[in-house]
Order: structure tokens, then sequence, then C-alpha cells
């Protein structure tokens, strides 16, 4: 068995909660990893049999890759890869948040759709996509991280539990109804989509969740094109009003998604970062 002690050296923590803590560290070789240390007592079993078990399955080069995985004391180890980069709400706040152009924004999000498509074809859901949860490398190359609220899926299935970030998460999770996680992963993409092109949340900041927590009707949906200084075209409209369908029986599937025309569109990938800043 690993040894954390012997096999790493901590440089910094990355990120910390009552939980866990992600840690940037070096092995033996030099080699960069990061290793998330997790308190096996202060974390529900079933969630963390779950993030072992996508650690241990999803291999895809969109999604972060763990290497290893060991139980020490009351702590499990998870060894990922080290990727240099920012993560999209880090990229978009540099750019004090002015929108992507649409092109650049296809891009990204094509990228994201064929990672999640993966991890829903392996019968799981992430319900905790966010912009904080997708990292961007210095090749414009995005990893999707952080399966800590991840299930196993199956059809006709429905979850209970409360998941996700509330700006991220569909209605049916703020109004404590049953949902279907992989269902749940399709919204939080098309608020992911709508960040990437208006630089802002949609139906407001805080007036959505306020709204349904008080039991008052979902808000609709508005795009913000007059704060807006590009152009959204309709198609990319038309897919984000798909994806932000407030009944689940009437949202796009993440299949639908990835057939969309504006999906479909062809495009050059090249390296995008450098323009992503300007």
């Amino acid at each position: 068995m690993t040894e954390a002690n012997d096999e790493f050296v901590v440089e910094k923590c990355l990120a910390k909660s009552p939980a866990s803590e992600i840690l940037l560290c070096h092995d033996k070789t030099g080699r960069r990893v990061v290793l998330k240390k997790i308190h096996r007592l202060k974390v529900e079993k079933e969630l963390l049999a779950s993030e072992i078990d996508a650690a241990r399955t999803l291999q895809h080069p969109s999604i972060i890759r763990v290497s290893d995985d060991f139980q020490e004391g009351m702590y499990h180890y998870l060894v990922m890869e080290y990727v240099k980069g920012q993560d999209l709400f880090a990229l978009i706040s540099e750019r004090k948040f002015v929108p992507f152009k649409e092109k650049d924004a296809r891009k990204i999000f094509k990228q994201i759709v064929k990672a999640v498509q993966y991890v829903h074809e392996q019968h799981f859901a992430h319900r905790d996509l966010k912009m904080e949860n997708i990292i961007m490398n210095e090749n414009g190359r995005i990893k999707i991280i952080d399966f800590g609220l991840c299930c196993r899926t199956e059809e006709g299935k429905l979850y209970n539990k409360w998941c996700g970030s509330q700006d991220y998460c569909c209605p049916e999770i703020l109004q404590k109804q049953p949902y279907n996680g992989q269902a749940c992963d399709v919204w939080s993409l098309g608020v992911v989509l709508y960040i990437l092109l208006y630089a802002e949340l949609p139906f407001g900041f805080k007036t959505r969740v306020k709204a349904v927590l008080k039991g008052q009707p979902h808000p609709p949906l508005n795009f913000a094109d007059k704060r807006n200084p590009n152009k959204v075209s309709e198609e990319a409209k038309n897919l984000i009003s798909g994806m932000l369908q407030v009944e689940s029986e009437k949202r796009m599937t993440l299949e639908q998604v990835a057939k969309h025309p504006w999906i479909k569109e062809r495009t050059t990938f090249g390296c995008i970062v450098g323009r992503l800043l300007l």
C-alpha cells in the first residue's frame, strides 16, 4: 500500500473543506501530482464510494485522471494528474467578465459535452458541474474535475439528495423533488453555456434560488442581449433554452444537445488560450 508521507511531498494546499483537502505535491521522481485527502468519517459513505468508483472507472482525455487511490488511517487518498491551467470561472474573471466570442465558447463547450457524454455512458452523473469544476490547460483543452457528488445511475432511478451549487442546480433539486441525475447535469451545462456567452448567471443573481426556495414560480429565461458586447446567435439561444427547460420531461437530453446544429457546426481547434484572455 502506498504511504502518503513516504511517497509525496506537499508543496501547498490548493483548497480545503471540512471533509477534504486538495494538495499540490511531488513524488520521489519530482513529478507533480494533486492529492485529494478525504476524511472518511466526514463524508457520506455512499458519496465516497461513488467518487472512488468514478476514479477507478472513468478514463477520458477531458476528465481528470486518477492514477491511484489508497487508504491510510482515517483518510482515503486520490492521486490525480496535475493540470497547469485555470478553471473557467477564474478565466472569465481574468477577462473582467467579458463574454467569450461564440466560436470560442463553442470550442470549449463541445469538449465539455463530449466528456459528460462519456460520463453518462459509463452510468454516472456528475451532479456538480460548474465553471469552477472545469479546468482549461495551457493548450486550451478542458478537464472536468471533482466527482465528490457523483452517483451511479440506473434507468428510471430518481434521487433525492441535495447536490451541487445552487446557481447551477436544476429546479427539481431546489424544490426538493426526486430528480434524474443526468437531467440535472444537462441543466448545469445549460448554465455553463449561458455564462460562457453572457458572462453572468441566467435568471439573475440569486433571484431564481430565492424565488424557488420560497415556493414561488420559477422565473422565465431572459437573454441579457442589451448588456452583451457580442451578438449571440438564435441557434445558441435555442440550445440554451432547450437545456434550461424548467420541467425536466421537456429538457433536452445530452444526446440531443450533442446533435444540436450549434454544437455540430464545424470548428477548427487550434490554441485558443491567448485569445481567450483578450
